[in-house]
């Protein structure tokens, strides 16, 4: 629970951040989506004109940001080769793990793997796109990461892309750089402290939405994923 804390504090940090350098005047998202006739108790609440907050019930599930800065998109390396983030033309939903990580990053794998059933089941497996960006680049192969993939996403890997961003430690503190995501590792354990959450870039390749997990909502994690689809299916049908 210890690596638990600290990631919620790099997410408050980040939310405090946005909140102050906001200058957006409206956020268009309503619940209401796929996954209101089949679940109910859902509901949003604007806390500042940038951001609102996903409930269920009496449950703080997460916190969608409209940002208000843009990140250039960029070749790197990965599972699938050589690959423009964010692809062009595609949805593109975007987080950040590593495969030994002891929590959160298997967490995001569960909304992954969720999201990505949800894309093949409604045809949208030629509009969505999945990219994982690796923070422990000192450690981890491009085979680790593929079959933990397979171990995780099985049959789904050949009807939905998950890419997996991988290279050596300078390009990928520079890739993080660019995507605006924090890594810091002790060297006495090989532990990662990074940034957690998703981000949803547009088919322009423009990220219009971050959403942070609360703690409550990486505890609730059969709530948060649907709600995260919902947002996601109004980007792929109404776009942002």
């Amino acid at each position: 629970m210890k690596h638990l804390y600290i990631y919620v504090g790099v997410i408050l940090v980040v939310i405090i951040s946005l909140l102050a350098l906001s200058l957006i005047t409206g956020f268009p998202l309503k619940l209401g989506g796929p996954i209101s006739s089949s679940e109910a108790g859902y509901s949003t609440s604007t806390i500042s004109p940038n951001t609102l907050v996903i409930t269920y019930g009496r449950i703080n599930l997460a916190y969608v940001i409209k940002p208000d800065f843009s990140i250039r998109s960029m070749v790197v390396n990965s599972t699938t080769g050589g690959v423009t983030i964010p692809v062009p033309g595609k949805i593109t939903v975007m987080t950040f793990q590593y495969i030994r990580c002891p929590d959160i990053c298997h967490w995001e794998t569960y909304v992954f793997v969720y999201l990505m059933n949800k894309t093949a089941s409604y045809g949208l497996s030629g509009d969505i796109v999945f990219i994982t960006l690796d923070v422990d680049p000192w450690r981890t192969t491009l085979e680790d990461v593929m079959a933990y993939q397979k171990s995780r996403a099985r049959e789904l890997l050949n009807k939905v892309d998950w890419i997996w961003v991988l290279e050596n430690v300078d390009n990928m503190t520079k890739i993080w750089e660019n995507f605006r995501v924090f890594v810091a590792r002790d060297p006495n354990t090989g532990l990662i402290t990074h940034s957690v959450g998703f981000y949803i870039f547009n088919r322009n390749g423009e990220i219009v939405y971050i959403v942070q997990p609360t703690e409550d909502g990486w505890k609730n994690l059969d709530k948060l994923a649907p709600s995260i689809w919902e947002l996601l299916y109004k980007v792929a049908k109404m776009g942002a």
